[in-house]
């Protein structure tokens, strides 16, 4: 299901377009494991896909639901916990902030450290960090003294701290920042695409796009460039399109770089399960991969 908003409400629609659960709520977030966040005022709850509250809103803030589990900050608590999908505790509120589980661990925060902890809530990698966010293929970012690395699952650094900035890992590379570029190491640490692009590297149906000059294009894993430098911007390739912008207008490209849809739009979102985000006139719709709208733009 894909959120919509009509008369400042937020619903959702299936990929035809059809309403499935009316505008009712003032925001709402896509599904995760079969259920969505929604917000009614300033309390935060669950929804289905059939639009039944699960769970009644009554959180202050609240994340998706990620490997069964969701972060939650109870309204007049100042501590994270986690519940399941039947509002049960499994962790009880202890931490100053909570972040969602990813491959069996979740980032927290604990006296201003960062760390990570297991399904059960018990300690697996000890608050010590600056900043921590999720493992993805087997590492996780962290930051120690200001600068980036990588650690394993152990809790064990194995890409030391070094680059000025680091993304996740994705396809096997991750993308790191030197004086300002950047560029992608493999998981020995060892720079495969040196640092170039004034944006980060991140690969996505084995292309990334790079910005050289104000101007985006794409390479490979092997440091070739597959279409020029020649957009204003540049998204990750889903299912062989990626948004880009030329002269002011967003369209789509296929891996050739050729348009195969127009520049039209005035923003525009990578593909997600066959449709895509667009914007024009300040109002926001969905395309499917033809470029036709199964979702006229709303406010």
């Amino acid at each position: 299901l894909f959120p919509v908003t009509v008369d400042g409400k937020r619903g959702f629609i299936n990929s035809k377009g059809t309403v499935v659960i009316k505008p009712q709520f003032d925001r709402g977030w896509v599904f995760s494991e079969g259920l969505a966040a929604i917000r009614m005022g300033d309390k935060y709850g669950y929804i289905d896909k059939k639009g039944t509250m699960i769970i009644e809103p009554k959180f202050k803030d609240a994340y998706p639901f990620s490997e069964g589990a969701a972060a939650i900050l109870l309204s007049g608590d100042k501590k994270w916990g986690y519940i399941d999908r039947m509002w049960h505790f499994i962790i009880k509120p202890q931490f100053d902030e909570a972040f969602s589980f990813s491959e069996g661990l979740a980032s927290v925060v604990i006296e201003r450290r960062c760390g990570y902890i297991d399904k059960a809530g018990r300690v697996a990698i000890k608050p010590q960090f600056e900043g921590a966010w999720d493992f993805l293929e087997g590492l996780a970012r962290v930051v120690i003294k200001d600068r980036c690395g990588y650690i394993d699952k152990a809790g064990r650094i194995v890409i030391k701290p070094q680059f000025d900035e680091a993304f996740p890992f994705s396809e096997g590379l991750g993308s790191i920042a030197i004086n300002g570029k950047w560029g992608c190491i493999d998981k020995e640490g060892r720079m495969v695409i040196k640092p170039q692009s004034d944006s980060s590297i991140g690969f996505s149906d084995g292309l990334a796009y790079i910005n050289v000059a104000n101007k985006c294009g794409f390479i490979n894993k092997k440091e070739q460039i597959i279409i020029k430098p020649q957009f204003d911007f540049a998204s990750d390739f889903v299912n062989g399109l990626a948004p880009v912008k030329r002269n002011g207008k967003y369209g789509f490209i296929d891996m050739r770089g050729d348009f195969v849809i127009a520049p039209k739009y005035d923003d525009a979102d990578s593909f997600k399960n066959g449709l895509a985000n667009v914007e024009i006139n300040n109002k926001w719709g969905y395309i499917d991969m033809m470029g036709k709208y199964v979702w006229e733009p709303t406010a």
